[in-house]
């Protein structure tokens, strides 16, 4: 199954969320869909569901680099995170709930520039 289609299956999952992290070296991708610990309402517009997204890239040497964390409606967000995965960031794509702001902030924050 290629990237693409791994994603996709994952947010037709139901899915809160999805993670894109390198594991080991850079090369080698580890995606994981997840779900939040305690439930809250999404927030939503009326083109689709709103979501924080938190991205960052890999130097060969570890050094983090174009760190960056915004808000965006996502109308097919498996598409979207193709997409960032096969221009080589890494990072988090969630639902943003009324509780997801601070888990989203706690990441940022361990997500550290060298």
């Amino acid at each position: 199954m290629d990237i693409k289609e791994t994603i996709k299956e994952i947010f037709d999952d139901g899915v809160d969320g999805i993670t894109f992290f390198p594991q080991g070296d850079l090369e080698n991708l580890e995606i994981r869909g997840f779900l939040y610990d305690k439930k809250s309402k999404y927030e939503t517009t009326s083109l689709g569901n709103i979501f924080h997204i938190v991205l960052y890239k890999c130097t060969e040497d570890g050094e983090i680099t174009h760190k960056d964390n915004f808000v965006a409606v996502l109308t097919d967000p498996h598409v979207y995170v193709s997409h960032i995965v096969e221009c080589g960031f890494y990072g988090v794509v969630t639902k943003k709930t009324k509780r997801s702001t601070k888990f989203i902030r706690e990441l940022y924050t361990k997500i550290t520039l060298t």
